[in-house]
């Protein structure tokens, strides 16, 4: 005849999708565990493909460990009531937006930018020299920033502002003496 199941045990990692699952199991008598991913020991001197029979194998060692009594093994995390997790996705929402709305405010001001460069680098070719022009459009993020500026209310801090005047010193001088600044040969 069939064996009498005395514990169901679940694992699985903390993620978006939120812990509706841990809920619903413990409702039918399944003691779950949610773990934090990040808390997972990974070797990195195994450099295998990640697959998820990988990942369950893990998570089932872990697990193993965890109920043996060994704390340090992993971050178990508490499950919340359905109140504080729906609490909690106004803000996950509200951050997945921003940070949307940040990468869209970067594309379109990457777009103007560039398209500043391009129309004042073609109406410059005109009326100056090759080595002006080619200049102007070295410049490039120079207009990105003052489109940025303008357009976006962009401001740069101490760090950024040091770097783009590096990175525009490099620009600018590579121009303006190509003829002392020679490359050097590799040898093979």
């Amino acid at each position: 005849m069939g064996r009498s199941i005395e514990r169901v045990i679940a694992i699985y990692e903390a993620g978006w999708s939120g812990f509706w699952l841990a809920r619903w199991l413990t409702r039918h008598k399944v003691e779950v565990y949610v773990i934090q991913p990040s808390s997972v020991p990974v070797d990195r001197r195994m450099r295998r493909a990640k697959s998820d029979g990988i990942d369950a194998e893990l998570l089932l060692r872990t697990l193993l460990a965890w109920l043996r009594g060994e704390p340090r093994v992993c971050s178990m995390v508490p499950v919340p009531d359905e109140a504080d997790e729906d609490a909690r996705r106004c803000i996950r929402e509200r951050t997945e937006l921003i940070s949307e709305r940040v990468g869209l405010t970067n594309r379109i001001g990457a777009v103007l930018a560039t398209a500043v460069a391009f129309t004042v680098q073609s109406w410059a070719q005109q009326f100056l020299p090759a080595t002006h022009t080619a200049l102007i459009l070295a410049l490039e993020p120079v207009f990105a920033w003052i489109t940025s500026f303008l357009f976006l209310g962009e401001r740069l801090n101490i760090r950024a502002s040091l770097g783009a005047l590096l990175i525009l010193s490099g620009i600018v001088l590579t121009e303006l003496l190509p003829g002392r600044i020679q490359p050097t040969a590799h040898e093979g």
